[in-house]
């Protein structure tokens, strides 16, 4: 496949960066004195801040507002972007390929803005990504197709020769089901719903061996 574009995901699938999230939820009720149901944290890594802020509001901490649970968990993530994540071995090279050969980029990620401008400024990877799509700021999570359709226009490139690259199980299936091409990155996080991801994608990866997947889509 001769790529017009391509979308991508950052958190699992360009950063090696989930055990910073796996066990968020989790690790902040148990700083409350609160036991979290088994899957919480599973549950709560397929949302944004501000819906899994909600959720903990909702479902275990009525008496403490969304904006005060998400600025607490928001600091612990601040900083891991600001000074410590790095990218996923190869993923790098990958992204260089993709601009000397001028193939357009978009990143669609549930990581706030913020978080992303810090890390991309350490990285010095700004210059990739043609636009950033961030869930919040877009209004939209990647449960529903507009993100990525909007990634698309923005682009200006073919959905047929524009594939998602995604770690995510739940975000894979909505780029596949609206005609993408789709990529799956391996990563602990995804352990569980390799067999299914496998189903519904054109390609995978596993780090560092990124490069390849341009000969294989």
């Amino acid at each position: 496949m001769e790529l017009s574009g391509a979308i991508f995901d950052l958190d699992g699938t360009l950063l090696d960066s989930m055990s910073c999230w796996d066990s968020i939820a989790s690790d902040y009720l148990r700083s409350r004195g609160i036991e979290a149901e088994p899957g919480l944290d599973h549950r709560i890594n397929a949302m944004s801040l501000p819906q899994a802020a909600r959720y903990l509001h909702e479902h275990y901490l009525p008496e403490v507002s969304p904006e005060h649970i998400q600025n607490d968990t928001n600091a612990h993530i601040t900083r891991a972007y600001r000074d410590t994540l790095e990218f996923k071995p190869g993923a790098r090279a990958l992204l260089d390929e993709l601009k000397q050969c001028n193939v357009p980029l978009c990143l669609v990620t549930a990581t706030d803005l913020p978080h992303v401008e810090a890390l991309f400024t350490r990285l010095n990877a700004h210059h990739y990504f043609k636009e950033l799509f961030t869930c919040t700021e877009f209004g939209s999570h990647k449960d529903e197709p507009a993100i990525f359709e909007a990634a698309l226009a923005a682009l200006g490139s073919q959905r047929e020769t524009t594939p998602v690259f995604e770690d995510a199980l739940y975000a894979l299936r909505t780029a596949h089901a609206a005609g993408f091409p789709t990529v799956a990155v391996y990563d602990t996080a995804n352990d569980e719903d390799w067999d299914e991801v496998l189903s519904i994608v054109n390609a995978t990866i596993k780090a560092p061996d990124y490069l390849t997947v341009l000969s294989r889509l």
